[in-house]
Parts: structure tokens; sequence; C-alpha cells
């Protein structure tokens, strides 16, 4: 998501807190030196791959990640902070 509002590509290890995300918005990587400079190469080099992956991740935070639309986690947590 922080990638995401700075309009920027997104790239993460094959495991991790990010390996959940789909597949779209995001180069998941094997964690591997070699893995890492290959996926950050083609996205140096592959502008319109940069560019796509971008605006799903744009599209996936606008569609599932707003406050709108998840009310209710943030809701049960401040519920459950205020109650200690």
């Amino acid at each position: 998501a922080e990638a995401t509002r700075l309009y920027s590509a997104f790239l993460s290890s094959n495991i991790g807190p990010y390996s959940e995300l789909p597949p779209h918005v995001l180069t998941r990587v094997d964690n591997t030196p070699q893995a890492w400079y290959e996926a950050l190469k083609t996205l140096i080099t592959d502008t319109e791959k940069r560019h796509e992956q971008i605006k799903n991740a744009k599209k996936e935070l606008a569609d599932n990640w707003t406050l709108e639309k998840n009310w209710t986690v943030y809701k049960e947590l401040f519920e459950r902070v205020k109650a200690s």
C-alpha cells in the first residue's frame, strides 16, 4: 500500500506479510540475490509492465483497502483498545 500511494512498483519476497496480496499488484520474488536483481532490472526496463502493475495496485487499494471497506476491523480494534 505504501508503494502504491507513492506511485511506485512494489517488489516483495515470496515470504512474509505481503504473500497474500494478489499477484497482479506486485512482483513477488524468490528470496535470492539473483532473483531480486532480475526483478529490479525488469521493472526498471519494462515501463509497460511497471505502469500496469502500479495501475492494478491503485485499483486494488481503492477497491479493497479503504476505511469504508474495512470499518468493522477498525471499529473492533478501537473497542478493544478502549476496553483495556
